[in-house]
């Protein structure tokens, strides 16, 4: 959406058709992967409500770092990204809000499996 709010000027024949196509696809992406990480997230959270032992699963631990390095590696290829724009000049308001974005989901990741990792503070 940000590259139909804000076009490259520098990017010549760049035309609504190559624009519905490439929203199509991340349209499409988001209606397949969305629903389905939902359901997953409630089958996992349900059973972790009905088992708390479930919290100190070596498995569940594991996969949930592996989460946590993925979104760690997507905000530091932004900062590098933008750092990169920043010394060649070729920073833009597009270009800053693409890289805002990235950051925010990133980082929204990031900090919800951080959150996530012992569970819900338990009593000793």
């Amino acid at each position: 959406m940000i590259a139909r709010w804000i076009p490259d000027a520098a990017q010549v024949g760049y035309s609504t058709v190559a624009l519905r196509d490439q929203l199509a696809w991340q349209l499409a992406t988001l209606l397949i992967t969305f629903p389905l990480f939902a359901f997953v997230h409630r089958l996992i959270e349900r059973q972790l409500a009905q088992r708390p032992d479930l919290y100190d699963s070596g498995v569940r631990k594991w996969l949930t770092y592996i989460a946590l390095v993925f979104a760690a590696i997507v905000m530091l290829a932004d900062g590098i990204w933008f750092l990169e724009a920043l010394l060649r000049g070729q920073l833009t308001l597009r270009f800053m809000l693409d890289s805002l974005v990235l950051l925010v989901i990133g980082g929204g990741v990031f900090s919800y499996y951080l959150g996530t990792i012992d569970g819900p503070a338990r009593e000793a």
